[in-house]
């Protein structure tokens, strides 16, 4: 019995990153999916729950990197805030590689899934089948990419450092030429 009437009752069978985001409902009929989707679904859901629990790992070992520049040398606490730092960020990343997850498992609960946002032509079964979370046709996407209003999510523009303003890694010189 549930002693506190705030926090909802969570089914003993539901997933923990179901009962973490509280997104589980034992009275929610299953959602109606097209036959044809379902493989697609159920990897999509797979994939989802990966994801999530890779990024609880993630941000879990973020939090337990605790630099302390007093007792460490300086090295030492550059590694660690690098570790903490990079976590953080492929935690980040996860986050929108997740919102692309959900997005098509929405799109498939709503009968939207496999249509090009930009075109409105179907998405070939191929293209789903390499990358199914794909909102867009090949060409959809190069329409985008051609308009600059691709999103790639946490990877930037296409192109060279250069050509995006970055310069290329190695040695800082300072305006007279010496290192």
């Amino acid at each position: 019995m549930n002693e506190n009437p705030q926090i909802p009752e969570q089914s003993p069978t539901a997933s923990q990153t179901e009962q973490i985001l509280n997104s589980f409902n034992p009275d929610a009929r299953p959602k109606q999916v097209a036959p044809e989707l379902e493989p697609f679904y159920q990897r999509l859901l797979r994939l989802k729950d990966r994801l999530i629990d890779s990024q609880n790992d993630l941000e879990g070992k973020a939090r337990e990197i605790r630099p302390d520049e007093t007792l460490e040398e300086p090295s030492e606490t550059a590694t660690d805030t690098f570790h903490r730092d990079y976590a953080l960020g492929m935690s980040s990343f996860q986050q929108n590689f997740i919102a692309e997850v959900m997005g098509a498992i929405d799109r498939i609960e709503s009968g939207t899934y496999g249509i090009c946002e930009v075109t409105g032509e179907k998405i070939p079964r191929e293209r789903l089948d390499a990358v199914p979370w794909a909102r867009t046709t090949v060409e959809g996407q190069r329409q985008l990419e051609e308009t600059g209003q691709a999103a790639i999510s946490g990877i930037g523009p296409r192109g060279t450092m250069t050509s995006r303003g970055i310069s290329e890694p190695g040695a800082r010189r300072d305006d007279g030429g010496s290192l």
